[in-house]
């Protein structure tokens, strides 16, 4: 009984307070508070995106392909390389990521100069980028002309939807039987 007593007391306070001159300094209050906590959420977000998720951004693979692994890398990558858009560098990079890490192989550390010190690491981590990206570039070939065909294949099945002509519609045999027959009887 106290207990509802006292949620009740808790409640007709803050009716008035809402009411009272007090109000607009607890507006601003919960503004800057929850403003604060977007902050803090949108901050944390961006770490887990760096830290967690790895979320990695071609610029700096990118840069070390033009600049220091030029010498080491063919010309028709780097021209690959170059062509793409800033979206498929990027996926390409994640990808070229988790297959160099199955490989326990770092492009971070490639493209901060980690592997600089150990040339035969460089070179067989170098011959395995160019190879993956032969090979990357092949399936995204085939996923391309695989999806085209797709796309055209349905193109084809609504089109012979759209030529055929709808059945014409013609007695049921039931009825022209019963017909015939009461016919016959008449």
């Amino acid at each position: 009984m106290a207990l509802i007593i006292l949620v009740i007391v808790a409640v007709v306070i803050g009716y008035f307070l809402a009411r009272s001159r007090y109000s607009d300094t607890i507006d601003e209050t919960a503004e800057k508070v929850s403003s604060t906590s977007r902050s803090w959420a949108d901050s944390a977000g961006g770490w887990v995106n760096t830290r967690v998720l790895r979320r990695k951004s071609a610029e700096p693979f990118q840069e070390w392909a033009a600049g220091p692994g030029a010498e080491q890398l063919p010309d028709d990558f780097k021209e690959w390389l170059e062509g793409l858009s800033d979206e498929e560098t990027t996926e390409f990079i994640r990808s070229l990521d988790k297959y160099s890490a199955s490989l326990g192989y770092s492009v971070d550390k490639l493209v901060e100069g980690g592997y600089d010190g150990k040339p035969a690491l460089m070179q067989v981590f170098v011959e395995a980028i160019v190879i993956y990206s032969q090979e990357y570039r092949k399936a995204r070939e085939v996923q391309q002309a695989e999806a085209e065909k797709d796309t055209t294949e349905g193109d084809e099945a609504s089109n012979s939807k759209e030529d055929k002509k709808p059945a014409e519609k013609s007695v049921s045999r039931r009825k022209q039987g019963a017909s015939e027959t009461s016919e016959s009887t008449a």
